[in-house]
């Protein structure tokens, strides 16, 4: 069975519990943590999102206004990516943020969940040499970041979902 038919057949529980189960997240300090649950508000933004709504012409923009440090761009952002890329294999996600750090973080936040995760992910090359700016799946799937700092660069393949994150900045 193929990643995105598995995922669509199991019901909400079941998908925040195999989340929950299979990609342990760490804290500020680098430390692994096995037992994390989601809270509330992430499962509703999650609920609204690419991996709860199978129709895509039923996704709508979504907005989290957050604290800094809250860690939603590790949980709302990158691992929601890190599951969708599986879900929808080809798909391109670009991460834009008003300066290059920023634009990265999401993706550095990936790979680590790569590196985490119980399973193994297919990747075209080694999460190790992985550009610090892209990682491509064996799926076809990208996920590139762009700077916004930078107009003429922030043109690239059209994806079926994107995040801007620091939206103050960009």
């Amino acid at each position: 069975m193929i990643f995105s038919e598995f995922w669509w057949s199991l019901d909400e529980k079941e998908k925040f519990a195999f989340i929950e189960d299979n990609y342990p997240l760490r804290n500020a300090e680098g430390t692994l943590m096995t037992d994390w649950h989601f809270t509330e508000p992430q499962k509703e933004w999650y609920k609204n999102g690419v991996l709860f709504i199978k129709d895509k012409n039923l996704l709508r923009n979504r907005i989290n206004v957050k604290s800094r440090g809250c860690g939603a761009t590790q949980i709302c952002i990158a691992l929601e990516t890190l599951i969708g890329v599986q879900v929808y294999p080809t798909v391109h996600v670009p991460f834009v943020a008003g300066i290059e750090d920023q634009s990265t973080l999401p993706l550095d936040y990936l790979k680590q969940q790569i590196k985490d995760c119980k399973y193994n992910i297919p990747l075209t090359k080694n999460i190790n040499q992985q550009p610090a700016t892209f990682i491509k799946f064996a799926s076809g799937a990208m996920i590139q970041t762009y700077p916004g700092g930078n107009p003429d660069g922030v043109h690239g393949p059209r994806g079926l979902w994107g995040y801007i994150d620091e939206f103050s900045r960009a």
